[in-house]
């Protein structure tokens, strides 16, 4: 398994090279968007998938085609490589393994924790609580369970207090002074690797 975390303010490059890559169907979505840092960041994933599953199944970058389950997440056509991609504020980060992966990535922020109550077990509230640093507890809690039900497929469009990422093993989180980041992977060990100018 391996983890690219990607600095968008850290990235000089031309993305007119990473758009032509992108099938038209989802260049015009892309392109509905009035937010030119969305466009982007948009763009900026479909390139990291790109690069990752080329370097990861040695295939080239321009043969590579997307599909989407009913929930979205996006499959490599034809090829055997699961994978998954977040972003949040500068960051872009991608997870892919030979298995189930899923990935989310929270900027540090101030959070709003009575929201906790409608997703939250009692073992994850009892967590919060007792936290030294409430709202980065909150943000581990949450990117575990996004990381997780998008490994399975389904998003967060289910109902999230199913699962208590106090019982479940799989868990990768790492914290730093500006993001919460956790993988879900059964993989006892990944590889970390900025990803700047295209370059690894």
């Amino acid at each position: 398994m391996k983890v690219y975390i990607c600095k968008k303010s850290n990235i000089n490059a031309d993305y007119t090279t990473w758009e032509s890559m992108i099938d038209t169907t989802k260049l015009q979505k892309i392109n509905r968007y009035k937010d030119c840092d969305k466009k982007l960041t948009l763009i900026l994933s479909d390139h990291l998938a790109r690069y990752a599953i080329s370097k990861y199944c040695g295939v080239s970058e321009e043969d590579i085609e997307f599909r989407y389950n009913s929930f979205g997440k996006p499959l490599a056509l034809g090829l055997d490589v699961h994978f998954n991609i977040s972003h949040s504020g500068d960051y872009v980060v991608l997870v892919i393994s030979d298995n189930p992966c899923g990935v989310d990535i929270e900027v540090i922020r101030e959070v709003n924790l009575k929201t906790a109550i409608r997703f939250c077990t009692e073992n994850e509230l009892k967590n919060i609580e007792t936290a030294t640093q409430k709202e980065i507890e909150f943000l581990k809690i949450w990117t575990k369970k996004e990381a997780y039900f998008k490994s399975i497929g389904c998003g967060i469009g289910t109902k999230l207090s199913i699962l208590d990422t106090t019982k479940e093993s799989g868990f990768h989180t790492e914290v730093t002074n500006d993001y919460v980041l956790t993988v879900y992977n059964k993989t006892k060990n990944f590889e970390r690797c900025e990803l700047i100018y295209d370059k690894c």
